[in-house]
């Protein structure tokens, strides 16, 4: 008789080939069945639809032109061993976007961003473009009154760090590094509060910690910016940050990363993106 992570395991794989063979359907019976279970156990309530209450938060600008890139890179990407993941992140997002439209898109972007800064940098952009993808999907256990961008109290913050806990056990039965990124972005900050490794009971060699650790930091520059650039007004906790441009921002967050602070907001997807330049 199988044990019981042996019981489990088989499960999964059942449910991955069952994506690979009858495609999105499924992917997203699959996910939509756990993110509900989740929201349900955790007592949140489903989202609404984009509305205009939350329009007057944010400069959004060029949302179809996103979501075709965005698939177009799925696709790039499909290789045959990433099928299921390709298939299950378009699913994962879908169900995001009943919860929260701007977290949906938001997560489009940095996916975008993230790929782009490690391909300029010619490094494979995969971990990047589904690590940006997905690294928001513990909000879809988040109240949706807390997602439409306006200004939050303390309490309320602390509520919405849980989203990095929530999206790591989401997602690290199925993808370990990309459920890895969705809890350690937060942490690359100066200030974080994201997870660690060790905390999330990871067995990773040495370099795949460091790969994990470089990833998570492309990825937290790339939410970092979307933040800053897709709201009207940013939530800034951090009082060290308060009131600075985004380029003295992001270097006091992110010392070490100045090349890197400086490509992305050179990037051609900032005026694609955003209905002004970055400061």
């Amino acid at each position: 008789m199988p044990s019981g992570r042996q019981r489990q395991t088989q499960i999964r794989q059942r449910q991955k080939r069952r994506i690979k063979n009858k495609g999105g359907k499924a992917a997203y019976a699959l996910w939509e069945g756990q993110i509900r279970g989740a929201q349900k156990r955790k007592g949140i309530p489903p989202g609404k639809e984009f509305d205009k209450d939350v329009k007057q938060y944010y400069e959004i600008k060029n949302l179809s032109t996103i979501e075709r890139m965005f698939r177009q890179r799925v696709k790039e990407m499909r290789t045959r061993d990433r099928r299921f993941l390709g298939k299950s992140a378009l699913a994962i997002l879908s169900v995001i976007r009943l919860h929260s439209e701007p977290t949906y898109f938001h997560n489009l972007r940095v996916g975008l961003l993230a790929s782009a800064l490690l391909e300029g940098e010619g490094r494979d952009p995969t971990l990047g473009f589904y690590g940006g993808a997905l690294h928001d999907t513990g909000k879809a256990l988040t109240e949706h009154s807390l997602l439409t961008g306006r200004d939050i109290n303390a309490d309320e913050y602390a509520r919405i760090k849980a989203h990095a806990k929530d999206g790591f056990d989401l997602l690290r039965d199925h993808f370990k590094f990309c459920s890895a990124m969705a809890g350690m972005h937060h942490n690359e900050h100066s200030s974080g509060y994201g997870i660690e490794p060790k905390e999330m009971g990871l067995e990773l060699s040495h370099q795949s910690e460091r790969l994990l650790h470089d990833v998570s930091v492309v990825i937290a520059l790339a939410d970092f910016v979307d933040a800053a650039m897709s709201r009207k007004a940013m939530v800034i906790k951090d009082p060290k940050l308060q009131g600075k441009p985004l380029r003295t921002m992001l270097t006091m967050a992110y010392p070490s990363q100045r090349d890197r602070i400086q490509r992305i907001l050179a990037s051609p997807l900032i005026s694609l993106f955003y209905s002004r330049k970055p400061e």
